[in-house]
């Protein structure tokens, strides 16, 4: 990617609408290899009432540090995201598509200018337990309009339920777009508007492939994000060790049917795989995207606003649907949520 989450995977507001704003200090960030992932908040004991999630990115360049926060991911089969991309300033939009299903999701995404009209189609298949982050224009890579500065929407279309999470960049900054909510059966792209300027083209992602590409903006931006490299950001990872005995990175994760997380809006409630044993199920949350390394670090707070304390389990996932390897491990079994309290958690 030419910037992370520039590495992705839903769902998200900006950081002053999150219940949980963290500040994080600059030596807050992580200098280690980059990771990515997902996570998934399981309540074990309360049945999630009163519980609260937030998670906030930072990244640190130059001596600044940037950040915003998201919301949990409501799991959607057609959404949309909005779009705004100049080369000329370094402006790119980053989504991040999680499947937590067993079965592979074939995914559609559909690139519509200011008027409606569609000028560009993409479909992926994106890997049971797996999750990818690009760039708008890595998606629609030699779509024309990209050339010049563009806004439109970003339509998003799976075979399978999948969280949606999408971030504005401009240069070394960057903020959350709103979360990304079920569309209703009136929409455009079941109507089938627009008429496409272009191919479609389909590819099957891989566990290797890229996330966010290749390099940093410096600030000011002054050159097209294309040909600007500084530092790497969140992508590819290199397969790290399991943390888990007897659970290689690349195995993997057995679950089942049972309802997990919901979409809102303006469609029906979706329900979700488990995902893994004893992780997701009726009331879990999902965090699309979790980052780690080369500067970066998120901070997840769960806040328990109820009378009585709060069991939860937390699961951090690579991209590949393995473990993700981190300090305080893959895998955090019983988290106490003091009733009224929060607590705290960094990937750093």
């Amino acid at each position: 990617m030419e910037r992370l989450l520039y590495a992705f995977v839903l769902a998200i507001i900006t950081a002053s609408f999150c219940f949980g704003q963290i500040t994080l200090t600059q030596n807050l960030a992580n200098t280690g290899p980059i990771q990515t992932g997902f996570a998934v908040i399981t309540p074990l004991q309360g049945g999630g009432q009163g519980l609260s999630v937030s998670e906030t990115f930072a990244e640190q360049v130059n001596g600044n540090v940037f950040q915003t926060s998201v919301l949990p991911s409501p799991l959607v089969t057609l959404t949309d995201v909005f779009m705004n991309s100049d080369p000329s300033s370094g402006a790119n939009t980053g989504i991040s598509v999680v499947n937590p299903n067993d079965a592979a999701a074939t995914v559609t995404f559909t690139l519509r200018n200011q008027q409606g009209v569609t000028i560009g189609v993409r479909t992926l298949t994106v890997g049971g337990r797996q999750q990818i982050s690009r760039f708008v224009t890595e998606l629609f890579a030699g779509v024309p309009e990209l050339s010049q500065p563009m806004t439109g929407l970003v339509f998003i279309n799976s075979s399978v339920a999948v969280g949606v999470l999408g971030l504005a960049f401009q240069g070394p900054s960057f903020t959350s777009l709103p979360v990304a909510m079920q569309l209703a059966a009136n929409n455009a792209i079941s109507a089938g508007t627009g008429t496409p300027t272009i191919g479609i083209s389909t590819t099957v992602v891989t566990p290797q492939t890229p996330i966010f590409s290749t390099g940093v903006m410096t600030s000011p931006v002054t050159a097209p994000i294309a040909t600007s490299v500084v530092s790497p950001l969140p992508g590819t990872i290199t397969q790290a060790p399991s943390s888990i005995a007897g659970i290689a990175p690349t195995q993997p994760i057995v679950g089942s049917t049972t309802p997990l997380v919901n979409a809102t809006g303006g469609g029906p409630v979706i329900a979700a795989p488990q995902i893994g044993i004893g992780a997701g199920g009726t009331a879990a949350l999902l965090l699309p995207q979790v980052v780690t390394g080369g500067g970066w670090t998120s901070q997840i707070v769960i806040a328990n606003t109820s009378a009585t304390p709060q069991l939860v389990r937390v699961d951090f996932f690579n991209s590949t649907g393995g473990p993700l390897v981190l300090p305080m491990g893959s895998i955090l079994p019983n988290v106490l949520v003091p009733a009224g309290g929060f607590v705290t958690l960094s990937t750093r």
